[in-house]
């Protein structure tokens, strides 16, 4: 829990590649650490690494499928990534969960602008 907590006080200084080695730190201890997993996906996005991140995202999925924070952070890596319909699979999928997650339904609009 240490080494996660070291990545979110990182990454919320903007220190983008100590926060990563850190959440890498946190997962090798403990892999099955989904919001670890999100974070580091967060991070990796930030970084503009997309195809790691959404690798992330996956992961922590696998572990908490309800996680929806992690379906949006997959949404976006999506978006990114050119692969709009499943973004938008990915939104439809947090807002299921959190009706009212303002910022799945703001990518969803994004993503439905012609």
């Amino acid at each position: 829990m240490a080494w996660y907590n070291r990545g979110n006080a990182l990454n919320d200084l903007g220190r983008n590649e100590e926060a990563l080695t850190s959440f890498d730190q946190a997962l090798a201890i403990n892999p099955g650490y989904a919001e670890a997993w999100n974070n580091r996906g967060a991070v990796l996005g930030k970084l503009g690494r997309n195809e790691e991140a959404l690798a992330s995202f996956n992961k922590a999925l696998a572990i908490n499928p309800d996680n929806a924070n992690a379906l949006l952070g997959r949404g976006v890596a999506l978006a990114v990534l050119g692969r709009d319909e499943e973004a938008l699979a990915s939104c439809d999928k947090a807002l299921a969960i959190n009706p009212n997650y303002e910022s799945a339904q703001r990518l969803k609009e994004l993503l439905l602008q012609p």
